[in-house]
């Protein structure tokens, strides 16, 4: 590894010569503040909790009467398997 990112081995003067690490490295430390920003507005809006209630009592709803909905059981908890993801990652301030 050491070989790629010294100046007196060919493969280095081949291809990573001219790559601009900074620039790398500052796009993705513009990458990471903003999905720490998104961490803390999603944890720090109440509302974000409240619509969230009101999914999970949509899926009881659905869950009392499939057809009106023209949903299978099976297709339910696919989608709330789903949602269940999309929970634990940004209600939790998981996404960064």
């Amino acid at each position: 590894m050491n070989g790629l990112f010294n100046s007196k081995f060919k493969p280095y003067s081949e291809s990573f010569k001219k790559i601009q690490y900074t620039e790398v490295f500052d796009n993705l430390g513009s990458l990471l503040l903003n999905l720490h920003i998104i961490d803390l507005i999603i944890k720090e809006n109440q509302a974000f909790e409240d619509y969230w209630q009101q999914f999970t009592e949509m899926f009881r709803k659905v869950e009392s009467n499939y057809d009106r909905f023209n949903m299978n059981k099976k297709m339910l908890k696919k989608v709330q398997k789903f949602c269940e993801k999309i929970y634990s990652t940004l209600m939790h301030g998981n996404v960064f």
